[in-house]
């Protein structure tokens, strides 16, 4: 609503909704506002409890810019917030399209291998499949067979067609890590020694009254062990890049203060320009 606030006051807008203490709500804002799906009767009503608290608003910040003395401290605030926030964004950017992407993939492996005591695993992972079919969906006992001789070069394609038609979850991920205990909130079974599972079984079979739950373990990590660099390369990448972003920034700051130095931008009235490494 504070963007409401700070419309031009110096003509009125032709599709004015609502005028207050000189400040102008038009319908675009005000459809602008309204939440999407909403009926015809609730978006009246979000309507005008919109427009009572705009009207509010405007009324409150203008009765408060005239009884505090000190605008002007509180403008300079607002000046130095809205630098320090435009400077934070762009810093960001920087970091995602410039800093991210020099650092290479053997940087981030050396920096595992040097700080593995950083990526012990507290929960097992594993790479596999997992489907949840209805207890009454036809070829089930086909499904049991397919799912504890898993082949991907065969089965797979045998799963994929079933799961089209009957399985509500068909969820292949032998491509990337899952946490074992994240994949068992979605099964009604629980397994008190994670580790010992998963040293032991490479299949998981579980019923209840409406379901059969399918998981089929292609590889697994265990708890305590390092994580795989795969999983653990975001972690890696963000700690590479917060040792570097002080440099990096640094070196930002000397390229643009030396450019703007040499085109003449910067210009020094009664001052020796000061040191500058």
């Amino acid at each position: 609503m504070s963007g409401c606030v700070f419309n031009n006051n110096e003509a009125r807008p032709k599709d004015t909704v609502v005028e207050a203490a000189g400040k102008y709500l038009t319908q675009k804002e005000l459809r602008d506002a309204i939440t999407p799906g909403l009926t015809s009767e609730d978006s009246v009503t979000f309507s005008e409890r919109y427009i009572e608290n705009w009207i509010k608003d405007v009324l409150l910040f203008e009765n408060a810019r005239r009884n505090i003395s000190d605008i002007k401290r509180i403008e300079d605030l607002a000046n130095q917030y809205r630098r320090r926030l435009i400077i934070y964004e762009y810093e960001k950017m920087m970091v995602s399209e410039r800093l991210a992407n020099d650092i290479s993939e053997d940087e981030l492996k050396n920096y595992l291998a040097e700080n593995k005591n950083l990526f012990a695993l507290k929960k097992p992972l594993l790479k596999g499949l997992f489907l949840k079919v209805p207890t009454n969906a036809p070829q089930l006992a086909e499904v049991k067979k397919w799912m504890k001789k898993f082949q991907p070069d065969t089965t797979l394609e045998q799963l994929e067609k079933y799961s089209l038609k009957n399985a509500i979850v068909f969820d292949y991920f032998f491509d990337h890590w899952v946490e074992f205990d994240v994949l068992m909130g979605n099964i009604p079974y629980r397994i008190t020694d994670l580790n010992g599972f998963l040293r032991t079984n490479k299949f998981l079979e579980v019923k209840d009254s409406d379901y059969w739950y399918f998981v089929y373990i292609n590889e697994y990590k265990l708890s305590g062990t390092i994580q795989p660099y795969e999983y653990a390369r975001p972690r890696i990448l963000e700690l590479v890049v917060n040792q570097k972003k002080s440099s990096f920034f640094r070196s930002v700051e000397t390229q643009l203060y030396d450019e703007a130095l040499q085109k003449k931008e910067i210009k020094f009235y009664g001052i020796e320009p000061p040191a500058h490494n």
